[in-house]
C-alpha cells in the first residue's frame, strides 16, 4: 500500500524533465537576446521561433506527469488531461510508455517510456513507501527511477488492492480534458512566427 506522501506527487523521469528544463533555459536566453535587440533591426522571427520552442519543451517535457490519488489516476500529456478512476483500469502494460487500459482506451503516459532496447534498470521504488530494491530516500536527487516498466507492476498491485476494496463500485468513466494553458503556450508563439515570417 502507498503511503500519504505518495498520494497526489507529481512522476515523471528525470531525464525528461532536466532535457526540458534545459530547453526552456536556452530558448528563454534566446528569446531575451532577441528582444533584446529587435530595436536595431533584427529579424522578428528568432524571438518567436526560441518562444516556440520553449512552449515546446514545457508542453512537451517539463509539464507531463502522472498523479496518484485515493480513488483515480490524474494523467497530464501534451495538450490533455485524463482523469482514470482506479475502478475503471483494467490493465496497465509499458512497451513504449506507461499505458493504462480501461474498457473504452487505452491513455499513453507520456511523462513515463518504456525501456525497449535498453538494458533492465535493477527496480527502485517509483512511489515512496511501496518496496523495491532501491527507493527514493537511498537516491542523492531523492527521487526514485521513473521508468515505465519499474512503475506498471506497482501501479496495477495499487489498483487491485482499491478494486477488492470495492468490490460493488460501478466503473466511472474515464474523463479528458483539453489544457487551455498549453493551447494557449503553443499557439501565441505559432501566429508569433506566422506573422514574423510574413511581415
Amino acid at each position: 500500500m502507498t503511503t500519504p506522501t505518495a498520494r497526489g506527487k507529481a512522476v515523471r523521469q528525470r531525464s525528461s524533465l532536466t532535457s526540458g528544463i534545459v530547453g526552456v533555459g536556452v530558448c528563454a536566453l534566446i528569446l531575451v537576446a532577441g528582444l533584446l535587440d529587435l530595436h536595431r533591426g533584427v529579424d522578428p522571427l528568432m524571438p518567436a521561433l526560441a518562444a516556440l520552442g520553449a512552449a515546446g519543451f514545457w508542453v512537451l517535457l517539463v509539464r507531463p506527469n502522472l498523479r496518484l490519488g485515493d480513488s483515480e489516476l490524474l494523467v497530464s500529456n501534451p495538450l490533455r488531461q485524463w482523469t482514470i478512476p482506479f475502478s475503471a483500469v483494467e490493465d496497465v502494460s509499458s512497451r513504449w510508455s506507461l499505458r493504462i487500459h480501461t474498457p473504452d482506451r487505452a491513455v499513453d503516459v507520456w511523462a513515463l517510456t518504456g525501456d525497449t532496447g535498453r538494458p533492465k534498470l535493477s527496480a527502485g521504488s517509483l512511489l515512496p513507501g511501496l518496496g523495491g530494491a532501491r527507493g527514493a530516500q537511498d537516491h542523492p536527487s531523492g527521487l526514485a527511477p521513473t521508468q515505465a516498466h519499474a512503475v506498471a507492476g506497482e501501479l496495477l498491485t495499487i489498483v487491485e488492492d482499491y478494486q477488492r476494496g470495492h468490490p460493488d463500485e460501478v466503473p466511472a468513466p474515464v474523463r479528458a480534458t483539453w489544457v487551455v494553458l498549453d493551447l494557449v503556450l503553443m499557439i501565441v508563439p505559432l501566429v508569433a512566427v506566422a506573422v514574423a515570417v510574413v511581415s
